[in-house]
C-alpha cells in the first residue's frame, strides 16, 4: 500500500467526530422472535421467514432488503439458515425464536451486492417529548413506562443501541420542556455529555385525533444535522417510524457494500498489547469483524503485533469498522514501518 494511500486513510480517520467512543455490540442481530401459530412444521417456517425477514432489516438497515429480490430463494429456504429455535409463551400468544447463522446470511447480503451494518452501533440517546390531552411529558425514568417499552421493542427490530434520559432530579431541574418540544438542541447536546452516547434524536409526538399522532424528529450525529416528520398513525406506528428513519440514515453511513470480487490486503501494527490477555482479546476482536476475512500474525516486536489481514472489500471498511469497535485508536500514520496501518490498544 503506498504511502499516499495510508496517508488519505490515517486523514478520514482524523475527520470522524470525537465522541464517536460510544458503539455498542448489537449481540441480537442474527436473531428475532416473531409470532407463530402452532409447533406444527409448516407454521414453524413460515414464522421463520418472518424472522429471517427481520434479521435481513438489522443486518443491512434497509427496510426494503426483504423485498429484493436476490432474496427470494433465502427466504424460502429460511429453515436451512436457523441455528437453534425454542418457542415462548408471550402474552399475545405463542412465540418463535430463531437464531440465524451469521456467516451464511452476511454472505447472502454480500453476494446480494447489498451492504451489511457491523455489530457495532452508535448509541444515540433519545429526548422524547409526547403531548397529549394532558399536557407535554419527556419520556424516560418513570415517565411513560408503556411508551418506553414501545420504543425500546422498536429499537431492537431496528437493531439500534436506543437509551432514554433518567430523568433524575439534576436533569429535571436543568431541561426545559420547550426546549426538547422546540427541538433546541444545543443545551441538550451539553446535558447529553453524561451519557455514553454517540448521536442523540431528539423527538416530539402530538395527537392529531382519537389514537392518531403525528412525529417530528431531529438526529444529531458525527456533526451532521437530519430532520424529518414521521407521518401519521397510532403512537406506536409513528416511533417506528422515527427510528426507522435513523437505521436508514446511520445505515447509508456505516454499512458496507463489497464489491464482487474485490478484496485487499492490509498490514496492521497494534501498539500496547502487554500481555497474553490482551493478545486473546484482540485477536478475538479481529476475528470478530465483518470485512474481515483472515487474520494472521506476521511479528511480534515488543508490545507490538504485526498482523497480516485479509479484507472483504476495499481497505476503508476495514478502517471504518476499527474505529468503531472501541477497541483501537489510531496513530499517527508513517509511524509504523512497512507503511502498516498502525493503531493502539486501548487498555
Amino acid at each position: 500500500m503506498s504511502r499516499f494511500a495510508m496517508v488519505c486513510i490515517f486523514i478520514g480517520l482524523l475527520a470522524l467526530p470525537s465522541r464517536a467512543a460510544w458503539p455498542v455490540e448489537m449481540t441480537d442481530l442474527y436473531a428475532a422472535e416473531v409470532p407463530v401459530a402452532d409447533q406444527s412444521a409448516a407454521a414453524r417456517a413460515a414464522a421463520s421467514r418472518a424472522a429471517l425477514a427481520e434479521v435481513l432489516v438489522k443486518v443491512t438497515g434497509s427496510a426494503a432488503a426483504p423485498a429484493q429480490p436476490q432474496f427470494k430463494a433465502l427466504l424460502q429456504q429460511s429453515a436451512q439458515a436457523m441455528q437453534r429455535y425454542s418457542y415462548r409463551t408471550a402474552e399475545s400468544g405463542q412465540a418463535l425464536q430463531v437464531s440465524f447463522d451469521r456467516q451464511t446470511i452476511n454472505q447472502r447480503i454480500y453476494d446480494a451486492g447489498l451492504p451489511v451494518w457491523d455489530r457495532n452501533r452508535p448509541q444515540i440517546l433519545l429526548w422524547l417529548a409526547l403531548e397529549d390531552g394532558g399536557g407535554r411529558t419527556l419520556v424516560g425514568g418513570e415517565n411513560q413506562p408503556e411508551l418506553q417499552t414501545v420504543v425500546k421493542d422498536r429499537a431492537q427490530r431496528r437493531g439500534l443501541p436506543v437509551i432514554l434520559p433518567k430523568l433524575d432530579g439534576e436533569e429535571q431541574n436543568a431541561v426545559n420542556i420547550a426546549g426538547v418540544w422546540g427541538q433546541f438542541s444545543e443545551p441538550l447536546m451539553q446535558i447529553a455529555a453524561r451519557y455514553p452516547a454517540d448521536a442523540v434524536l431528539l423527538g416530539r409526538v402530538y395527537a392529531i385525533g382519537p389514537e392518531r399522532w403525528r412525529g417530528q424528529w431531529t438526529l444529531r450525529h458525527a456533526g451532521s444535522t437530519a430532520s424529518w416528520e414521521a407521518g401519521e398513525g397510532s403512537i406506536a406506528d409513528v416511533v417506528a417510524a422515527g427510528l426507522n428513519q435513523v437505521a436508514e440514515n446511520l445505515a447509508q453511513r456505516y454499512a458496507l457494500v463489497l464489491k464482487p470480487g474485490v478484496n485487499s490486503v492490509a498490514t496492521l501494527m497494534v501498539d500496547n498489547v502487554a500481555n497474553i490477555q490482551d493478545y486473546a482479546r484482540l485477536s478475538r476482536y479481529l476475528d470478530s469483524l465483518d470485512p474481515v476475512r483472515g487474520v494472521t500474525v506476521e511479528r511480534v516486536e515488543g508490545a507490538s503485533v504485526v498482523y497480516r489481514v485479509q479484507v472483504r472489500g476495499e481497505l476503508q471498511g476495514l478502517t471504518q469498522a476499527l474505529v468503531l469497535g472501541r477497541v483501537l485508536t489510531p496513530v499517527a500514520a508513517g509511524a509504523a514501518a512497512d507503511d502498516a496501518l498502525q493503531y493502539r490498544l486501548i487498555p
